[in-house]
């Protein structure tokens, strides 16, 4: 099992996993923007980071075994989860 905290910053995106064996890795990815209003207006700058922190994460963890995904901002908290997942 593999649990997930995603911080979805003004500069970056920040994604912590951690395993049940205790191993943890980190994953911090700058927005590729021209200006700030680009943050805001373009959705695929948040993806595209989102996509690269995991794509680093990946080579460290196995993400497959992820039974729970936790993403915060500034004004928000969300909690993400699927309905299928078994209780180990």
């Amino acid at each position: 099992m593999t649990v997930i905290g995603i911080d979805l910053g003004t500069s970056s995106i920040k994604i912590l996993a951690k395993n049940k064996n205790g191993q943890e890795t980190v994953a911090k990815v700058g927005y590729r923007t021209k200006s700030a209003a680009e943050l805001y207006k373009n959705p695929t700058v948040w993806t595209d980071a989102l996509k690269d922190g995991f794509r680093r994460l990946s080579g460290d963890i196995d993400l497959s075994e992820t039974a729970c995904l936790c993403a915060t901002g500034q004004t928000n908290t969300y909690l993400l989860y699927h309905n299928d997942i078994e209780q180990k």
